[in-house]
Parts: structure tokens; C-alpha cells; sequence
């Protein structure tokens, strides 16, 4: 099986400084690998990063959310680029839960 997940409970340790947020906060990830397992991985370990590390994250996670996606999709494009056999496609589903009550947000 190409598929790998991830499931963080808790995204506020990896925040640092941006650490203010009232509630609970989540990343969970379902990774589809097709044409190999490789991509499938890379994304799972390169997309909560890409959102958490972002300056923008919190106040415009829909914007890091695509942004991730993009850097994500660019950094594996590099690393084929360095290691072709590597080279394979994935399906994301990731769910970012930030909150709680009436402020709460998810992103899919």
C-alpha cells in the first residue's frame, strides 16, 4: 500500500512565538501515493511544515494553506530532479482544525 498518514494532535508546540491560539489546534494529512510510495511521504513530511513555518500563518491560513501546497508540489519536483527514481505522484487530503466554539476554522 502507497498511502501514508499523519495525524498531530496538537500543531501548537511546532508554532513558537505564534503559540496564542485559544483552543485546540490540528493537522491531519491522508497521503495517496501513486507510481510509488516516494511522493507520498515528501508530502507528509514537507506540507504541516510549509503551513506552520509560514509568517502568514493565522491570519490568512487559506492563502498558506495553497501556498503550501505549492512549495510542497515544487520542493518534490527539485528532489526528482536530484534522484528521478524517486519520481511518483500523490492525492492529499489535509485538514487543518484551529480553535474552538465560534471561532472555530477548518481548512480542507
Amino acid at each position: 500500500m502507497e498511502e501514508v498518514n499523519l495525524c498531530v494532535d496538537n500543531v501548537l508546540p511546532n508554532l513558537g512565538p505564534k503559540s496564542h491560539i485559544d483552543g485546540p489546534s490540528a493537522f491531519y494529512g491522508v497521503f495517496d501515493g501513486h507510481g510509488g510510495k516516494h511522493a507520498a511521504d515528501f508530502a507528509c513530511h514537507h506540507l504541516p511544515k510549509f503551513i506552520v513555518e509560514d509568517e502568514s500563518f493565522l491570519s490568512d491560513i487559506q492563502k498558506v494553506v495553497a501556498s503550501a501546497f505549492w512549495q510542497t508540489d515544487n520542493a518534490f519536483v527539485n528532489a526528482c530532479s536530484l534522484y528521478a527514481d524517486h519520481a511518483s505522484g500523490t492525492t492529499a487530503l489535509a485538514a487543518l482544525v484551529i480553535g474552538r466554539f465560534s471561532s472555530d476554522l477548518l481548512s480542507v
